[in-house]
């Protein structure tokens, strides 16, 4: 069969190719190693903020696909949905709302029966509640956020937003709490952005199409104080030479193994990260962080670091097919 007329490794329009292999496997393996390194904290209803304000507290929150009392968000978005973290405790996956007084477990139906956006922090009931109800519930946080530069939103910066006791939290109508949670980034947080600068590419090896791919992908850190930016900064310069097992996320979602639905929740059929790096260990490709370059920038609130990393990548053509 004649190949000269067709694109070389046989791309579909909607796979994603290198760039977005490269963001997806470097933000789930931050997001697993972050974990693992105590990035997260736990809220149990109820339960004071450090500045005070009640962390276990939901907001009603305005969202144009739904009806009002239909959504309720927590301060913090990106809850944790992982299990069997390498870290001494656990994070803890909500059970349940408090809805006023009474307890509506995650498996009730009728009224109260609800579903989980663990992304955007949010419980989202089947039906409208009553806009004027206090609703609670437990649930685990990343401490530092994880994303990519790869988005159908604008997205904008939110300070404080670890304080629950803040007035505006609970204000309906204006304020940045106001605005969508999918578009608002958390401070800390870490952008994965794989700029389309592709130093070289080269063949690997005579007798097969194994190739070594040198390509830039920019790691922004963005924090409210000096302790989380030099933190984030140092433990991801600190990964030079560590290599990585990459997974193919368009064999993940054609084999219905993607961890999370649309909706934000947890898919019964997922795999975990360390599940997904052995069941294609022997088709990834191995990532290793070559070298390092840094640039500083400093706006009023927000201090941010970017790692440039240079990634070398050996894969063949079929692993992106």
């Amino acid at each position: 069969m004649a190949t000269h007329t067709e694109l070389k490794g046989g791309p579909h329009v909607l796979d994603g190719q290198l760039s977005d292999l490269l963001e997806s496997n470097l933000q789930a393996f931050l997001q697993w190693g972050l974990l693992g390194a105590g990035g997260f904290l736990t809220v149990r209803a109820p339960q004071s903020g450090v500045y005070g304000g009640d962390e276990s507290r939901l907001r009603l929150a305005s969202d144009p696909y739904y009806e009002s009392g239909q959504v309720w968000e927590a301060f913090r978005k990106d809850w944790v949905w992982e299990s069997g973290i390498p870290f001494p405790t656990q994070p803890v996956r909500p059970s349940g709302v408090w809805v006023g007084s009474a307890f509506h477990p995650a498996s009730e139906t009728g009224v109260y029966a609800h579903r989980y956006d663990y992304p955007n922090g949010r419980v989202v009931f089947d039906a409208p509640i009553p806009t004027a109800s206090v609703v609670r519930t437990d649930y685990s946080y990343r401490l530092v956020q994880v994303s990519t530069a790869d988005t159908e939103w604008w997205q904008q910066v939110q300070a404080g937003s670890m304080r629950a006791d803040d007035p505006h939290f609970l204000q309906q109508g204006s304020g940045v709490w106001d605005a969508l949670a999918r578009s608002r980034v958390q401070l800390p947080a870490v952008i994965v952005d794989a700029v389309p600068n592709v130093r070289s590419r080269s063949g690997y090896e005579i007798g097969n199409q194994l190739q070594t791919v040198l390509q830039d992908v920019q790691l922004e850190v963005l924090a409210e104080d000096r302790f989380y930016l030099k933190w984030l900064h140092d433990v991801l310069c600190n990964q030079k030479g560590h290599r990585l097992i990459g997974f193919d996320k368009n064999r993940v979602l054609a084999a219905d193994s993607f961890p999370l639905d649309p909706d934000g929740s947890p898919r019964p059929s997922g795999k975990m990260y360390p599940d997904l790096v052995r069941w294609l260990q022997e088709e990834g490709s191995i990532l290793i962080f070559s070298n390092e370059i840094q640039r500083y920038w400093m706006k009023p609130n927000v201090q941010g670091s970017v790692p440039l990393s240079s990634l070398e990548l050996r894969f063949e053509d079929t692993w992106l097919g």
